[in-house]
């Protein structure tokens, strides 16, 4: 008994320093940030070319947009910014390109919360039609900038289609 006490004695003394402060039910998962996610595709009578430059040209995005790009969507890991030059309202990085068919970037209403979400565009181009396909994701569902987001994409996503279709 003692050889199994001299043993085991150790192997319990680590256990238990390892084990202090960390332990949890199995089925209990870790917890976890309330993040929430906004969706929305739209069918435009314009073909891909035109969507994705209305997307990321700041002459045409202005017409659509709530507010206004500070400058033409380039390339990867370009600073981005939206608002008047006195007041940008939104800031973020391009987070990838790939011409007529994806651009994502991160997105910081400035002011708000210090969470970086993600706006992602996706065109799937067939012809004179194009849908686009609006995935805004990673910020909390009980964030005022949520309900504004939930209002405000549904607003421009109408007017980028009216934007192209009256054109």
């Amino acid at each position: 008994m003692s050889f199994l006490n001299g043993v085991l004695a150790p192997v319990l003394a680590v256990t238990a320093m390892v084990s202090v402060g960390a332990v949890r039910p199995l089925d209990e998962a870790p917890q976890k940030p309330e993040t929430a996610s906004y969706f929305q595709t739209v069918s435009i009578a314009a073909p891909a070319t035109e969507v994705w430059s209305a997307l990321t040209e700041k002459a045409i995005a202005d017409e659509y947009h709530l507010a206004p790009m500070a400058a033409d969507i380039t390339e990867p890991g370009q600073l981005i910014s939206f608002g008047s030059p006195e007041r940008r309202v939104i800031r973020g990085a391009v987070l990838s390109i790939v011409e007529d068919e994806a651009l994502e970037h991160s997105f910081r209403v400035i002011g708000g919360p210090e969470i970086d979400s993600i706006v992602r565009w996706r065109i799937e181009g067939a012809g004179p039609t194009t849908l686009v396909h609006l995935e805004h994701r990673g910020f909390s569902g009980q964030s005022p900038e949520y309900g504004a987001l939930m209002n405000g994409w549904p607003v421009v996503l109408q007017r980028l289609k009216q934007t192209l279709e009256t054109s």
